[in-house]
C-alpha cells in the first residue's frame, strides 16, 4: 500500500470515529430528516376535505335529488341543506360553510341555463379547490341535462361538457406533487449541514493546525472529509426514500437508476458546497447558519419544489434557474411521477456535475486561503 493510501485511510478512520462519537451529527443525519419528512408529508397538505356546502333548492324535483346525491355521496363534501337563500347566506357569512349552491327548478334551468354558487373567497387556495370540487361533482349532472343546457358556477360559464383527466396524479393528491421536491429540500439541508461542520469543527477545536502542518496533501484532506460525510448523507437520503414509499406510497414511474444517479450526484455537490462554506467561515455555528440560509431555503422556495417558477417575477425566476436544486427537483419529479424525458434528465445530470466541479474548485480555493493564513498544507 502506498504512503498516500495509508495516510488517506488513517484520515478516513479518524473522521469516521469523530462522527460516531458526536451524537448530534447522527441526529442531524437521521432524526432531523425523518421529522421534516413527517411534517412536510402530513402537515404541508393542500388537499381540502371535506368541503362544507350549503344547498338551497327552488323545488324538490328530480334535479334536486341528482345534485344532492352527487354531493352527499362524495367523501369530499359535507352537505348542509338550508330552507332558503337568506339562511344559506347567513351561514356563509358566519364561515360555517365554504360554499353556497343554489339549484333552480329544472324548467327554470332550461330557460336561464345556470346554477348559482357563492364561494367563501377569504382564502384564495381553498376557494379555488372548492370551486374545482363542485365542478367535478356536478359534471355528471350537467352531462345528463343535455349539451344544449348552459350552467354557470359563480362567474365561470360552463356551457359545454369537458371531460378531464389528470395524468401522472389522477387523484390530484398534493402530497404526490410536493414530496419529490421536499425530498430534495431535506437532502439539501442534511448534506450541507453535515459537510459544513467537518472543517469548521477542526478549526474550533484547534486541530486544523496539526492537520495542515502534517504530511497531508490537499487531495487527502479533501477526500478524508468528503467521503464519510457523503456516505452518511447517502444513507440519510436512502432512509428518506424508504419512508416515502412506506408511509406515502409515492409511485416511481421513471427509471430508478436515473433517480439514484440524480440523488447521488446532487448529494455530492451539496457536500462540496458545505465543505467550502466550512473552510471559508471556519466556525461550525456560522457555517451551519450559512448552509441553511444559502442552500435549504432556496431549495424550498426557489427550485420549483412548492411554487412553479413561472408564477414568480422574472428576476426571482431567473435566480431560481441558476440554482442546482431546480434541476434536481425537475429530474426527481420526472423519475417519480411521469417517467420518460430521458434527455432532460441527462441534461440536468450534466448541470449538477458542473455545479459539483465548481464547488470542488471553491473548496480548493478555501484550503489555499487557509495556507495563506499560515496553516500550510504540505
Amino acid at each position: 500500500m502506498s504512503a498516500w493510501l495509508q495516510r488517506l485511510l488513517a484520515l478516513l478512520i479518524k473522521e469516521w470515529l469523530q462522527i460516531m462519537r458526536d451524537k448530534s451529527i447522527l441526529a442531524a443525519a437521521f432524526l432531523t430528516p425523518v421529522l421534516l419528512l413527517c411534517i412536510y408529508g402530513y402537515g404541508l397538505n393542500m388537499d381540502m376535505q371535506p368541503v362544507r356546502v350549503a344547498l338551497v333548492s327552488e323545488s324538490f324535483d328530480p334535479l334536486h335529488d341528482e345534485v344532492r346525491a352527487a354531493l352527499f355521496g362524495s367523501a369530499y363534501f359535507a352537505l348542509q341543506e338550508e330552507p332558503n337563500m337568506q339562511a344559506a347566506q347567513q351561514v356563509l357569512r358566519a364561515h360555517q360553510v365554504d360554499a353556497l349552491l343554489y339549484v333552480p327548478a329544472r324548467q327554470r334551468l332550461y330557460q336561464d341555463g345556470e346554477f348559482y354558487a357563492a364561494i367563501n373567497g377569504s382564502a384564495a387556495l381553498p376557494a379555488q379547490l372548492t370551486l374545482s370540487y363542485l365542478q367535478g361533482a356536478l359534471q355528471p349532472v350537467w352531462e345528463r341535462l343535455g349539451s344544449n343546457t348552459g350552467v354557470t358556477a359563480g362567474a365561470l360559464p360552463l356551457r359545454y361538457s369537458i371531460t378531464t383527466r389528470a395524468w401522472y396524479n389522477p387523484d390530484n393528491k398534493s402530497v404526490f406533487y410536493l414530496l419529490p421536491g421536499q425530498l430534495i429540500g431535506i437532502a439539501t439541508l442534511v448534506c450541507n449541514v453535515l459537510a459544513s461542520l467537518c472543517i469548521a469543527r477542526e478549526c474550533n477545536r484547534g486541530t486544523i493546525d496539526a492537520l495542515l502542518a502534517a504530511q497531508v496533501g490537499l487531495s487527502e484532506l479533501l477526500l478524508s472529509k468528503l467521503l464519510p460525510n457523503w456516505l452518511l448523507s447517502l444513507a440519510s437520503v436512502s432512509l428518506l426514500l424508504i419512508l416515502i414509499e412506506v408511509l406515502f406510497a409515492l409511485p416511481v414511474r421513471g427509471n430508478i437508476i436515473f433517480l439514484g444517479a440524480t440523488l447521488v450526484l446532487y448529494a455530492l455537490s451539496c457536500c462540496l458546497m458545505g465543505m467550502w462554506l466550512s473552510a471559508m467561515v471556519q466556525d461550525q455555528y456560522l457555517a451551519c447558519e450559512y448552509a441553511i440560509i444559502l442552500s435549504f431555503l432556496p431549495a424550498i422556495l426557489l427550485s420549483g419544489a412548492v411554487f412553479d417558477l413561472r408564477t414568480l417575477p422574472f428576476g426571482i425566476s431567473l435566480l431560481g434557474s441558476l440554482l442546482p436544486p431546480t434541476y434536481a427537483v425537475q429530474s426527481v419529479k420526472i423519475c417519480f411521477l411521469s417517467g420518460g424525458n430521458i434527455e432532460l434528465i441527462w441534461r440536468n445530470l450534466a448541470i449538477i456535475c458542473l455545479y459539483a466541479l465548481l464547488f470542488l474548485l471553491l473548496c480548493c480555493y478555501a484550503l489555499n486561503r487557509l495556507r495563506r493564513m499560515g496553516r500550510k498544507v504540505q
